[in-house]
This record gives structure tokens, sequence and C-alpha cells, in this order.
């Protein structure tokens, strides 16, 4: 699923948006710091890149999923009724402030 949404994000963000994971900030069990990254996309390898290193699937399995994760992504994306053009002033004439906060 991390690619499918790392796909989605990016058709909508653009495929070189950086941004920063603080989830793990000032976090005291271990040493929690930020994480950037330039594109959705490298998120999502990361994303499953973790799995191999707790041992939960092999390297061809990471492989395989970014990359079917993309294709459904791309599906996802090609769905009719998807809004044409520039989703960031779509969201802005909304009323959705959640939505907003997100191009301040």
């Amino acid at each position: 699923m991390g690619a499918a949404g790392a796909e989605a994000l990016a058709s909508v963000f653009g495929y070189a948006y950086s941004l920063t994971d603080r989830c793990l900030e000032n976090r005291t069990e271990f040493e929690g710091k930020s994480q950037p990254f330039g594109s959705f996309y490298e998120m999502a390898q990361e994303n499953a890149w973790s799995r191999v290193l707790l041992g939960v699937h092999w390297n061809m399995d990471c492989v395989e999923g970014v990359r079917f994760g993309t294709v459904i992504g791309r599906k996802v994306n090609d769905l009719p009724g998807k809004i044409k053009g520039n989703y960031r002033n779509y969201l802005r004439k909304r009323d959705c402030p959640s939505a907003q906060s997100l191009f301040l």
C-alpha cells in the first residue's frame, strides 16, 4: 500500500515533492529524529525496505511490492471522475480547513 499511496499523492502534489517525516522526533525510548525524503516514491521505498530489516519480507518482496503498488496507484489515478487540473486550487475553494492547511 505504501507505493500505491505514494503514486496517488505524487500525482496530486508532484513527483519531486519533498517532505519530512517527523513522527519519531523527540521520542525518548530510542533515538528519534526526523527523516527527510526527496519524494513520495523515496518514502515508499523506505517503507518497503523496513520490512526486510524486520525479517518480515525478502528483497524480492520489496522490489515487486513497490513496482506493483506503483501500478495500482497509476490505475487509481486513471479512474473516471478524478479531478483534473490544479488540486491545490480545488481544495482551497472547498470549505475544508484540514485540506487547506496542507498548502500554507
